[in-house]
């Protein structure tokens, strides 16, 4: 007999069928229901009926029924096929059939998973290959018929490949229906119970038929409050369910008994949620008081996260509930999944996220894809596919290991096997280096861990090169294994746990047995096959794209959290529905598969039992939003974004339902903080939202977070733009980092002027740029002052250099090939590239060398000295200067040295620097700690009281190009480029040394020259002797308030902002949090006489804080 309950949402249908189960007296009772319903059906028959009747009713879903079957009768042997399994036959079939497809032809290889749908879809709904081909033969469309004819063989082969091996799964019911009919016996004489379902496939049909003409009593309980069929509303579908039964029931000779309507709401425990109800419906209710529901309109996905994680931590911290009395539903998972996620954190809140995650991105699964990709294919050995797999963070390498393997490769800039699967030999630190002791060793290092990441992918490439699908899928495990994964794994999943990440490392163990089932699937189905180790990479990428891991519940006391067509709800108190916008809760379904909506009703009209038209599943997504509506029994929260991204959203029917059935509810709107504000990570993010505000509860936020602790730091960052203002180490510290501050090289002078924190990184921790090894604007540098000291430095006339062009081309040439061979492995190891760059610059040192030559021609002071190191125990020392905490030295390379004897027997100095860029020297930058590098020098070559000093001079060591329009002369534009040509920087203002630089005066060559009226000109790069001796007495004093200054500890972030942007190519500014990089720096033309009149003022007040100089 069947039996049908029927009635709406909480009108008690599946309460009245589980005390039909026990008080049945049949000798079996059987309560089937939904796949995700078993545990929750079994554990409500036990707390309300007890053991005896939880142990007597056998509560099954339809797949655990066919398991009981095969169990008790036989029918279930043999080897499973998994998802995985079905994607590789089902690439193999296509295979097969390829040269018979001519629809499917060209984008057959990216349809795998719309054809598995296609032939789950058939399968599900009984229909056969053969069915396909004789529907098609009625078709009189030839498009449609081409298409179930092409199904058909795609469908009929993909079985036949099953068929060899395997039991699919997704046949299981059909096999179950033919077992069932061998063995009536099953639900003889038994009470079958049936809940919790809308509808049926046609497989479980033919099951249900079984239970209809056997068991002595079958009853289903279907959410609908009548049978009548020409009604289209959310009930439409069921009703339809209702149909069938009872015309299969009659089909199968047995009775139908009157139908048991259920009509009292039982569930809703207010007159608002009764009202909701009924309204959404169809059947207008309204309720005056609107308490108990909750409309929140919000900004964004964002706010609607976070108002429903705040208002779960109030109901648990204030209204009595418990995480499990709540659940949370959308539509859209892949939008809200994530947010809401990070949002539950925030707020500490457990919850079961019913989401399944795909696979694909995972660490193990990305170590095997990856390493595939390294051994096969026509990009074999990327070194980005080499580092993408030893980061997964599933080996045994360290992260120092890797990143000093990552650094070589990098500065090196390695590809391929030959660079990979040979030694290395380069220098570690890249071009210009020796082959030191430390570098060799650093070398041999990186050689061993060359070796442990290269010798088990060479054997996994020999043991994937010529193999069957079974040997191929043996060497994925044997790789594992040579990389010790076995143990490095388990490491790496209990560093998750001790994250406080419990659920991403039981998920870890997940996917390791899923890759071992996988694994196991593909040797089976490939089995002595010989397959590329590319094509078997390519399947196993497009199986684990496939795949996906589901969250095992970490707590019995959690919210639920799923989308509406997935969550199955167990008797929630409270249930918010996120996302309730038009056209998408309820969903507006599209019209996807291989069938179009026409062809979908065409075939339905033939007969062939396809699944339901856009119509039906527009009714199902109705009926979906309904039960969602409907779970409640407390209180219920809606919420919906008025905008997605740049998307406007409205309001969508379900909104408009409970407006209608509760007239007096207002939308909630534009909380206040507060309301966010109710655990601590969440009030912390309300508190840096509000921190500029002045306002009552942005300063109550902060006197909360100023007591604790572990939110200091984050606090203090909120508070400026650099998360290092206010650095600083203790002395003892500092002294360990900087070694006291009693000796510095001139450019470290500079950088810490340029921003104390940058000079901790780079000099006190010696975090470095990477470089990779190139000849680029730094190697054109190093190359450079190579070429002037070689050749300048050894040249017996350097005045007569130019007026020998040939001899000297020879010479650079030489000088070139010399420094490639010592310091970049040989002329034949570069590039194309890299050899006309080498090209390029050798004509480019041969004009500036050159010029050089005819500037000294024209100069008095002599060369004396090239790349002069300044160091002790030689006549020249690095510059000395006393300081509270004792003699701090500095020393550094000067490029090059001049010296001029005058008629009275006096030597005067200059400093010559090469620079590769621009560089215009400003006194004013002097106050500020910048251009301090030449001065320097300059003082520390004055402590020789027989030298005095003459200036400094930067000397471009490049040629700049020269914009023309094309009329002008050739001599126009020759002077433009001796123009650029010409050196900047600082002099005595004395006009017989300033002669003696250049004879005559003409401007040529320095930035001084004699006008026609014979009155010197480019004073603004001049100085007097008491002026010079100021600015080097103010350069000493800057010096000594750093040494102070880093010897107490001081390490703060203020960069400097003066001419300069400190921040606008720093490597540091992710460390310390600048905001500043794109800061315009503030201009300061100060005039030399100003400038001055500040250092002296500064020296006098015997302070060089040049903090305070602004």
């Amino acid at each position: 007999m069947l039996e049908l309950i029927l009635g709406r949402a909480g009108t008690g249908k599946t309460t009245l069928l589980r005390k039909r189960l026990a008080e049945s007296t049949a000798p079996k009772t059987i309560l089937i229901v939904p796949e995700q319903y078993t545990f929750e059906s079994e554990r409500a028959l036990l707390m309300e009926y007890g053991a005896e009747t939880a142990n007597r009713v056998r509560v099954y879903s339809f797949t655990r029924l066919a398991q009981a079957a095969f169990l008790q009768y036989g029918g279930g042997a043999g080897k499973r096929l998994t998802d995985g399994g079905r994607r590789i036959l089902m690439t193999l079939a296509l295979e097969n059939c390829a040269d018979q497809l001519t629809l499917f032809e060209k984008s057959a290889d990216r349809m795998t998973d719309v054809l598995l749908n296609t032939v789950g879809e058939m399968k599900i709904c009984g229909i056969e290959p053969d069915m396909l081909t004789k529907t098609a033969e009625a078709v009189t469309e030839d498009s449609l018929s081409r298409k179930l004819k092409e199904i058909a063989l795609i469908y009929g082969t993909y079985e036949a490949l099953v068929a060899q091996t395997y039991l699919d799964p997704l046949d299981d019911l059909t096999r179950l229906d033919d077992l069932l009919a061998d063995h009536p016996d099953f639900f003889r004489n038994a009470y079958v119970a049936v809940d919790a379902f809308d509808g049926f496939t046609v497989q479980e049909y033919r099951i249900l038929r079984h239970a209809l003409r056997h068991a002595e009593k079958v009853s289903v309980s279907l959410c609908c409050d009548d049978l009548d069929t020409s009604r289209k509303d959310l009930f439409s579908t069921v009703r339809r369910t209702a149909s069938r039964l009872i015309r299969l029931a009659k089909e199968s000779g047995t009775g139908v008994l009157s139908p048991v309507y259920c009509k009292t709401p039982y569930r809703f425990q207010n007159d608002a949620l009764r009202a909701v109800e009924s309204t959404y419906a169809g059947h207008v209710q309204q309720a005056d008081t609107a308490g108990n529901v909750c409309v929140f309109h919000a900004s964004s996905p964002y706010e609607e996260a976070d108002f429903t994680a705040a208002k779960i931590r109030s109901l648990v911290l204030h209204e009595g509930y418990r995480y499990r009395d709540i659940s949370v539903i959308c539509r859209d998972g892949e939008r809200y999944t994530r947010l809401f996620a990070a949002a539950l954190r925030r707020w500490e809140i457990p919850a079961f996220l019913s989401e399944a995650r795909t696979v694909d991105a995972e660490p193990l699964m990305r170590f095997v894809l990856s390493a595939f990709q390294i051994v096969s294919g026509s990009r074999k050995w990327r070194s980005e596919d080499v580092l993408a797999m030893l980061k997964t963070g599933i080996t045994s390498f360290t992260a120092e290991e890797l990143a000093q393997l990552e650094n070589y490769v990098y500065t090196w800039k390695l590809n391929g096997a030959s660079a990979w699967c040979s030694p290395f030999t380069k220098h570690p630190d890249g071009f210009g280096k020796p082959m030191d002791d430390t570098a060799a060793e650093t070398l041999r290092t990186l050689n061993v861990l060359r070796e442990r990441v290269t010798t088990p992918l060479i054997k996994f490439s020999e043991r994937t090169a010529h193999a069957s699908g079974e040997q191929i899928s043996e060497a994925v495990y044997k790789l594992l294994i040579d990389f010790d994964l076995e143990q490095s794994f388990p490491i790496f999943c209990r560093t998750l746990e001790n994250a406080g990440r419990d659920d991403l490392s039981a998920a870890q163990m997940r996917i390791w047995d899923l890759l071992m089932e996988v694994l196991d699937q593909m040797a089976g189905v490939l089995g002595e096959q010989i397959i590329t180790g590319e094509k078997y990479g390519r399947l196993l990428k497009e199986i684990v794209s496939g795949e996906d891991v589901s969250d095992i519940p970490q707590s019995m006391d959690s919210i639920t959290f799923g989308t509406a067509d997935r969550i199955r709800q167990s008797a929630p108190r409270a249930v918010f529905l996120l996302g309730a916008v038009q056209g998408e809760f309820p969903l507006i379904p599209s019209v996807n598969g291989v069938f179009s909506e026409p062809e979908r009703r065409t075939l339905l009209a033939l007969e062939l039992p396809v699944s339901d038209v856009l119509e039906d599943r527009m009714l199902q997504e109705k009926y979906l939003a309904y039960a969602a509506l409907c779970g409640a029994s407390e209180k219920l929260y809606l919420t919906y974004p008025v905008s997605v991204g740049q998307e406007a959203k409205s309001p969508g029917e379900l909104i408009s339902a409970v407006e209608l059935a509760l007239p007096n509810l207002k939308i909630t709107q534009n909380l206040p903080p507060e309301f966010f504000a109710n655990a601590p990570e969440a009030a912390f993010s309300q508190t840096a939202s509000l921190f500029n505000e002045n306002s009552t509860v942005s300063e109550t936020l902060k006197s909360v977070f100023r007591e604790k602790p572990e939110f200091a730091g984050r606090l203090q960052v909120l508070g400026g733009t650099d998360r290092m203002a206010s650095a600083h180490l203790a002395p003892e510290t500092a002294n360990d980092y900087f070694g006291g501050g009693h000796y510095f090289s001139a450019s470290q002078i500079e950088v810490y002027h340029q921003c104390r924190f940058k000079y901790f990184c780079r000099y006190g921790l010696g975090a470095k740029e990477r470089r990779p090894a190139e000849i680029d604007a730094l190697e054109y540098g190093s190359l450079m002052h190579y070429l002037f000291e070689q050749i300048l430095g050894s040249a017996e006339d350097i005045q007569a250099l130019h007026l020998y062009a040939d001899d000297l081309k020879v010479r650079v040439h030489t000088s070139i090939m010399d420094y490639v061979r010592e310091n970049m492995g040989g002329y034949d190891a570069l590039s194309p590239r890299e050899k006309y760059r080498l090209y390029r610059m050798e004509q480019t040192a041969v004009k500036l060398i050159a010029h050089m030559s005819e500037e000294m021609m024209h100069s008095l002071f002599r060369p004396e000295h090239f790349e002069l190191e300044l160091k002790n125990g030689t006549p020249y020392p690095p510059l000395r200067i006393p300081t509270k905490n004792g003699l701090v030295t500095v020393g550094g390379i000067i490029d090059r040295v001049d010296l001029y004897k005058d008629e009275n027997g006096s030597t005067y100095v200059r400093v010559v620097d090469y620079k590769t860029g621009r560089k215009e020297f400003k006194l004013a930058d002097v106050l500020y700690g910048m251009s301090l590098q030449m001065l320097i020098y300059l003082a520390a070559l004055a402590q020789n009281k027989d030298l005095h000093p003459a200036g400094i001079l930067y000397m471009p060591a490049f040629i700049a190009s020269v914009t023309s329009d094309g009329t002008e002369s050739a001599e126009k534009l020759e002077q433009e480029v001796e123009k650029n040509l010409r050196m900047n920087g600082l002099l005595l203002k004395d006009n017989e040394i300033l002669n003696a630089m250049e004879m005559g005066l003409n401007g040529r060559f320095i930035p001084v020259y004699l006008t026609k009226t014979r009155k010197l000109s480019g004073t603004a790069s001049a100085l007097n002797e008491p002026e010079l001796q100021i600015v080097l007495r103010y350069v000493e004093r800057l010096i000594a308030t750093m040494a102070e200054e880093l010897s107490s500890g001081e390490i703060m972030a203020k960069p400097l902002k003066q001419n300069i942007n400190a921040c606008a190519w720093c490597p540091y500014t992710s460390v310390c949090g600048s905001e500043h990089a794109a800061d315009d720096a503030e201009k300061n033309s100060m005039k030399n006489d100003e400038a001055l009149a500040r250092m002296e003022n500064d020296l006098e007040k015997g302070s060089g804080e040049n903090a305070e100089l602004d």
